[in-house]
C-alpha cells in the first residue's frame, strides 16, 4: 500500500514494493512558490510556453497538493562548467546514433558502450511537471512498473514540439510520492479523465493495467478480490475475453478512490556530462537520413 490508512479495498496502480521518496532537504528559495527560479514555475510555465496544449487536455492540481511532493526533492547540482551546451536533438538522432526504440516511453540505448543505456522520453501533455532545468526534481503520474525496473534512467524531456526536440536532463531515480486522491482527480477536465479511463481499459500488455481493471470487473460482478481472482481476471484480459468494463466503470473506480493513478517523484541523482557532451558533437556531423518511399 502506498498509504497506511488507506482502505484494504483501494489499490494503488504500482507495486508497493517500489522504493520510497527520499526526504532530503532542499533549498530555501526552491521551496517559495511564489519564487520566479522554482521547480514548479519553470517546468509549468516551459510547458505552456512551447507547447500548444489545449488547458482542457492537461492535468492541473492544486499548487496546495504540488508543493509538498516537490518540496522534498533536492535538485542535483549541475556544474555549469563542465555542462556548457545541452543540445536539442531529435528522437530520430537518438535512436540512430545510440540506438533504442523511435517511439516509446521506454527505451535502451545499445551503441553506449558494454551497456545499455535505460531512457525515459516523459512527455508535458500528461506530464506537466517534469524538470525544467538540468538536475531539477520533478513529478510523473504513472501506471506501469518499469519505472522500478532500473536503479536509475537517462531522462529526456521535450523542449520543442515542432519539429519535435528533446534534451538531456540527468540520470534520474523515480519512487513513489504517494496517490493521486479523488479530489484532485475530479477537479479535471472530462477530456483528461476520460483519457485516462480508457488507456486503463484498452491497455492489454502491461500487467498494471490489466490488474486495475482486473479489479474495477469483479467490484462490478460482486466477485472477491484476491491475488487469485486478480490474477484471473487479468489473464483473460491479456488474451481478449475479459469481463465487460466501460470507461464509465474506470470513471467511478478513479473518482471514488477504489483505484489511484501513482504520483512517482523524480530525482536527479547525477548527470553525465560525458554523455551530454557526446551528444552535442554528435549532433553537430549528423545528418537525417531521407525517408524510405515504398
Amino acid at each position: 500500500m502506498i498509504a497506511s490508512n488507506q482502505p484494504p479495498d483501494r489499490h494503488p496502480t504500482v507495486p508497493p514494493s517500489a522504493p520510497s521518496t527520499s526526504k532530503a532537504e532542499s533549498p530555501s528559495h526552491l521551496n517559495d512558490a511564489n519564487q520566479p527560479g522554482t521547480r514548479f514555475i519553470q517546468s509549468s510555465d516551459l510547458c505552456r510556453s512551447h507547447f500548444r496544449f489545449k488547458k482542457e487536455e492537461v492535468i492541473a492540481l492544486s499548487p496546495s497538493f504540488v508543493a509538498p511532493h516537490l518540496e522534498a526533492l533536492p535538485p542535483f547540482p549541475v556544474d555549469d562548467s563542465k555542462a556548457t551546451h545541452t543540445a536539442k536533438v531529435s528522437r530520430e538522432f537518438l535512436t540512430d546514433v545510440f540506438g533504442g526504440q523511435r517511439f516509446t516511453l521506454f527505451a535502451y540505448m545499445s551503441k553506449c558502450g558494454y551497456t545499455k543505456r535505460p531512457v525515459v522520453y516523459p512527455n508535458w501533455k500528461y506530464n506537466p511537471l517534469l524538470p525544467g532545468a538540468s538536475g531539477f526534481p520533478g513529478l510523473v503520474f504513472a501506471l506501469l512498473a518499469e519505472f522500478f525496473e532500473q536503479p536509475a534512467f537517462s531522462v529526456f524531456v521535450p523542449v520543442q514540439e515542432t519539429p519535435a526536440l528533446w534534451s538531456y536532463r540527468g540520470e534520474y531515480r523515480f519512487a513513489i510520492s504517494g496517490p493521486l486522491p479523488p479530489e484532485e482527480f475530479n477537479i479535471q477536465t472530462d477530456e483528461v479523465k476520460n483519457t485516462w479511463a480508457d488507456m486503463i481499459r484498452n491497455n492489454v500488455l502491461h500487467h498494471v493495467y490489466r490488474e486495475l481493471r482486473a479489479r474495477v470487473y469483479l467490484r462490478k460482478a460482486h466477485i472477491p478480490i484476491n491475488a487469485e481472482s486478480v490474477e484471473a481476471e487479468s489473464q483473460r484480459i491479456h488474451s481478449r475475453k475479459g469481463g465487460g468494463v466501460t470507461q464509465a466503470d474506470i470513471l467511478a473506480a478513479l473518482s471514488s478512490g477504489e483505484e489511484m493513478i501513482s504520483i512517482l517523484s523524480m530525482t536527479c541523482i547525477d548527470f553525465d556530462y560525458r554523455f551530454n557532451d557526446l551528444i552535442s558533437r554528435k549532433r553537430k556531423s549528423w545528418k537525417s537520413r531521407p525517408t524510405k518511399r515504398w
